[in-house]
């Protein structure tokens, strides 16, 4: 079950307890505000990770290769796992509507987790409940 807007960053998204919140506030200080077009991509399966991104407003369509799609709208996010590990991307995401994004590079992420430790806390937190819902499908 996802819990209320968190009201700290985009307003939208959806922090699933106190220690994720006051992250997520911290995280969106460090973003890039995206601005992306119908039709345009912003990432591309096989390409580098270069960051996190949360939808703060707009509709965009995830494509992995298997041909399995899913639309992600306002307090959406994408690419957590490539502030990890930086690999390449697994799936394409593609604006379907005018699109507003804040995206976290993972150097920033990286120096943010020298300097805020209670970011990793609050990462593995989140990991973990997508590892249960996946799970639990």
């Amino acid at each position: 079950m996802m819990s209320p807007p968190c009201g700290i960053c985009c307003g939208r998204c959806h922090c699933s307890n106190a220690s994720a919140s006051a992250t997520c506030g911290v995280l969106a200080g460090r973003c890039q505000v995206m601005r992306y077009r119908p039709g345009e991509p912003i990432v591309r399966a096989g390409f580098s990770g270069e960051g996190f991104f949360a939808i703060a407003g707009g509709r965009a369509r995830v494509q992995r290769p298997d041909g399995h799609k899913v639309i992600l709208t306002a307090g959406d996010s994408f690419g957590d796992l490539s502030l990890i590990d930086g690999a390449s991307r697994n799936a394409t995401v593609v604006a379907e509507t005018n699109l507003v994004a804040l995206k976290l590079t993972r150097q920033t992420f990286l120096d943010l987790l020298d300097a805020e430790p209670t970011v990793c806390r609050a990462l593995v937190e989140s990991l973990v409940e997508r590892i249960r819902e996946i799970e639990a499908r």
